[in-house]
């Protein structure tokens, strides 16, 4: 019932009444620290505290509906002289008999820094406390420039010396070398770091300290994966208000870590959402890193391809620079043999190894959309063009099975790779700068592919001969020959029923089935030799890759025919 007694008479309080007003004043600096002054009023008028909520009621500004414009009618609020207000609350909160917790809310109420110190207990109430401070002052300072109506009564104008503070960019600093070493350890939570540096405006440096601690190591930054989550989103949210960051390589790096994390988590749904955010270079390699170690099926790698478009990547150069980043990789690393005639030739029947088997699944990436065939047809070639060199001819046999040269190649580019050829015999040199750099590329590569399927057709069919003319039968054991046996007889009708003759005819129709065969050798030295001339001078055959390749074939189809003539002599 005397609010003042206590004070007044210098007397205490019974335990019970004494603890009720420890845990409610306790209660209300929560409110107030959280900036719910008006609701710490309210508990006080239902705790029967009326003359507290008045106290209070003292924090609001004084304002006029009627200049404000906020109403036409003259109505008036809040405290015209908080100067005087301010005093008594600092009164109250030098008052060392109080509570400390009372003390506290009065002293913040005021802007006052000292005696609320005492009960901060973590790094946020001495961060708000100071923050508090900041805020009032400030406003003081500009409502000081505003002529009041009711001039406020010096005679109560506080006359103690200005309190110093620590200024923010000190206040975190002190902070970290805190007595209390709760405080010490929260300020040096990532998070805390990071609530310090946007306070301060210092964007641009936390974003590039970052940047250098994941280049020194990721082990540098505790929770990782929570605080580039965090950091990112903070980077796109500020983009999207038009905040100015200068830190664009850092901020970038940024995004670009946490998508790898994405990546190592297989989060792939979410992978084109951030790389889309990226600049239009680093959109490219980071989704075509990614694309180009995804193993899974067919169906669901094309719908990567859509989602990266509707994130605004250019898909067509993503996909090519996947396969190119998958060609980084096993036959492509090998150096090319010492010799020709050292080069193992492959059986057509071999298995495709898991290495060669993921150049061809690379290749699939291009073979989803339409537009990028010309593409597809140039990284088939260069793959087809290695595996032949290391004689691997069962992989590019695979190759040709996925991607047939009958439906890659477009007749445009072989007009194209006439029209040049002509100009090339023509010298019309003004003629050859007019093609179209992009289609001269593909005709090239579809000249170059559809001689590769030639070639590997006529090799099928060199050994596939080969093999079938070893089960010719050999002589009998008596008087009969083996033109006369039953076996040579069957033999003879199963070479007609499975027309392996089809070879012959087909690429050289003047080919009999037991002469003439060397033509056949020739004639795959000429298409090698045409590919070496039609192939352009920055990657076809006319490098040393070009060169050695040619060696390889010659030499292989003379060993196979050399095994066909001596099958050969066996029966003469």
């Amino acid at each position: 019932m005397d609010p003042d007694g206590p004070s007044r008479t210098r007397t205490a309080l019974s335990i019970e009444d004494a603890k009720y007003e420890s845990s409610m004043t306790k209660t209300l600096y929560s409110y107030v620290r959280r900036g719910r002054l008006w609701e710490a009023m309210d508990l006080c008028r239902a705790s029967d505290e009326p003359w507290r909520a008045a106290s209070f009621a003292g924090a609001r500004y004084f304002t006029d509906d009627f200049v404000d414009g906020e109403s036409e009618e003259d109505f008036c609020s809040g405290n015209t002289n908080r100067d005087l207000w301010k005093v008594t609350c600092l009164a109250i909160a030098k008052e060392p008999t109080f509570d400390p917790y009372e003390r506290a809310v009065y002293a913040a109420l005021a802007g006052n820094v000292e005696y609320a110190l005492p009960v901060c207990k973590t790094w946020e109430d001495y961060v708000w406390l100071h923050y508090n401070y900041y805020v009032e002052h400030v406003v003081e300072q500009q409502l000081a420039t505003v002529p009041l109506a009711i001039p406020p009564n010096d005679e109560f104008q506080s006359q103690d010396a200005p309190e110093v503070v620590k200024l923010p960019a000190d206040l975190f600093d002190w902070l970290s070398r805190s007595e209390n070493p709760d405080v010490q350890v929260a300020a040096q939570n990532p998070f805390r770091i990071f609530q310090a540096m946007i306070i301060l405006d210092r964007i641009d440096p936390l974003l590039m300290s970052v940047h250098h601690q994941l280049v020194a190591g990721s082990n540098a930054i505790a929770q990782l994966p929570t605080v580039l989550r965090f950091l990112v989103h903070m980077i796109l949210a500020l983009r999207s208000v038009s905040y100015p960051i200068t830190a664009l390589e850092s901020s970038d790096f940024i995004i670009k870590t946490y998508i790898d994390l994405l990546i190592a988590a297989r989060m792939n749904s979410v992978i084109a959402i951030y790389v889309g955010q990226l600049p239009s270079a680093l959109q490219v390699e980071c989704y075509a890193q990614f694309l180009q170690g995804n193993t899974e099926d067919k169906f669901v790698r094309k719908d990567y391809i859509v989602q990266g478009a509707d994130c605004g990547i250019n898909m067509q150069k993503a996909l090519k620079r996947t396969v190119e980043l998958a060609f980084h990789s096993g036959i492509f690393l090998d150096p090319l043999p010492a010799r020709a005639d050292a080069v193992y030739i492959a059986p057509l029947d071999t298995d495709v190894s898991d290495a060669s088997y993921k150049h061809i699944r690379a290749l699939e990436w291009l073979l989803f959309d339409p537009g990028h065939k010309a593409d597809a047809v140039v990284s088939a070639a260069r793959l087809i063009r290695r595996c032949l060199v290391h004689g691997h001819v069962h992989v590019a046999r695979h190759v040709l099975a996925m991607l047939p040269a009958k439906d890659a190649v477009e007749p445009r580019w072989r007009d194209v790779a006439v029209a040049e050829a002509e100009m090339l015999e023509r010298r019309d040199i003004m003629g050859l700068r007019g093609l179209d750099p992009v289609q001269r590329v593909a005709a090239h590569a579809s000249v170059e592919y559809t001689l590769y399927a030639g070639i590997l057709d006529c090799f099928e069919g060199v050994v596939e001969w080969t093999r079938f003319f070893g089960l010719r039968p050999l002589k009998g054991l008596g008087d009969s020959d083996a033109l006369t046996t039953f076996a040579y007889r069957d033999w003879l009708q199963t070479l007609e029923v499975h027309e392996f003759r089809f070879f012959c005819w087909k690429w050289f129709p003047i080919i009999y089935i037991q002469a003439k065969t060397e033509k056949i050798s020739q004639l795959l030295r000429g298409r090698i030799m045409q590919i070496s001339i039609l192939s352009p001078s920055d990657g076809g055959l006319s490098g040393a890759e070009g060169a050695f390749l040619k060696y390889v074939f010659t030499l292989t189809m003379e060993y196979r025919w050399s095994q066909a003539k001596s099958v050969n002599s066996r029966f003469n």
